[in-house]
């Protein structure tokens, strides 16, 4: 029995040390349990933090979001209603486009109208030719020429601006020239630039004061006597030039300059440029008589009139303008070709140079073949 109780003690002894270090390996891992729950526990904390923050950066996007929206709506409607106002002034404004447009097609009709016949040209000279190139469909430009008695009148003008206003000047100036040549038979060039410089300070009521708009015209006359073989040149500011091969008697070499150059088709040719006074055909500071020169024709002899708009176009590979030297230089060369033929090679010749440029002026060659 003592033995038995002693087993049996030692059994107990036993089994409460194994109880015992089981308590512990389970309070051992109860306690690790235990921290990795805590650090489970912290991170959900920290996770629900980010969480609650993203919910919060949405809730506020989202409000971003709707203000922006309504503000785009808002937006759209103002783009809208300035869509249908702009619609509604493109309507307006292609309405008084298309009534400007009538109003200047009547007008170039109108102009048109009044430019002389070329025709009666034809019947006076061997040959002829009009560049005529409005910078707009109306031009500042004109051309013009009537035959008195035996006298025959040509003229190439320049006027003040370009377009609507620039054609307004320029049927001033062909009905002025209609009084003073046809109906009061002034046939002086020189003379008439005098008197139509008086009909246009009187007309436009200029009296040279300052800020005043200083309108008027450029403008170069021939006279031509066929009986003659005679030519009366004037001009205002407005050169002419004369190619011939032969050698003129000029009453006014101060009013004349020549230019050489050869020309393997025609020969030796000499040009000359006949000098206008230079004063405009309006109110100036210093209004002298305008003066004259005088020559006599051959067969042959070409003359051309001209503006300063094909000169001064700008163009080329250096957009530069074309000068009067080049001008000079192109007419010597295809003077001994038809007129025809010189009309194509200068309007190839423009537009060539003029490439996508604006057009800087109206433009106006006359050539008159004797």
């Amino acid at each position: 029995f003592i033995i038995w109780a002693l087993i049996l003690q030692l059994l107990i002894k036993i089994n409460n040390r194994r109880l015992e270090k089981e308590n512990e390996r389970l309070d051992q891992l109860v306690k690790e349990r235990t921290k990795d729950i805590r650090l489970k526990n912290k991170e959900l904390r920290k996770l629900n933090e980010k969480l609650s923050n993203l919910n919060d950066d949405l809730q506020k996007q989202k409000h971003e979001i709707s203000t922006k929206n309504e503000e785009l709506n808002q937006l759209l409607e103002e783009i809208l209603a300035q869509r249908d106002q702009i619609q509604e002034q493109k309507e307006k404004i292609e309405k008084i486009h298309l009534e400007f447009s009538k109003s200047i097609d009547y007008a170039t009709k109108l102009q048109n109208s009044i430019l002389p016949n070329p025709q009666k040209l034809s019947k006076f000279f061997s040959d002829n030719f009009i560049f005529f190139y409005p910078k707009d469909r109306v031009s500042g430009d004109f051309y013009w020429w009537t035959k008195v008695e035996n006298e025959f009148i040509v003229v190439v003008a320049d006027c003040t601006g370009h377009g609507v206003p620039g054609a307004f000047m320029s049927m001033l100036g062909i009905s002025l020239l209609h009084e003073i040549v046809e109906k009061e038979k002034i046939l002086s060039p020189a003379e008439i630039l005098i008197s139509l410089r008086k009909e246009i300070i009187k007309t436009l009521k200029q009296k040279g004061e300052r800020g005043e708009q200083k309108d008027g015209m450029d403008m170069a006359i021939i006279k031509i006597n066929k009986d003659t073989k005679t030519c009366t040149f004037a001009g205002a500011n407005n050169y002419a030039y004369l190619i011939t091969k032969y050698t003129p008697i000029f009453d006014n070499l101060k009013k004349t300059k020549e230019f050489n150059w050869t020309n393997s088709i025609s020969h030796e040719l000499k040009m000359y440029e006949l000098v206008p006074d230079k004063m405009p055909v309006s109110f100036y500071s210093v209004m002298n008589d305008f003066t004259e020169l005088n020559f006599k024709y051959h067969p042959e002899d070409r003359i051309y009139m001209f503006t300063d708009g094909f000169a001064d176009q700008f163009g080329g590979q250096l957009n530069k303008k074309f000068k009067q030297k080049t001008l000079k230089k192109l007419l010597v060369q295809i003077s001994h070709l038809p007129a025809k033929n010189q009309y194509e090679i200068l309007k190839k010749t423009f537009e060539e140079w003029k490439g996508t440029n604006e057009q800087v002026d109206d433009v106006t060659i006359l050539g008159l073949f004797f």
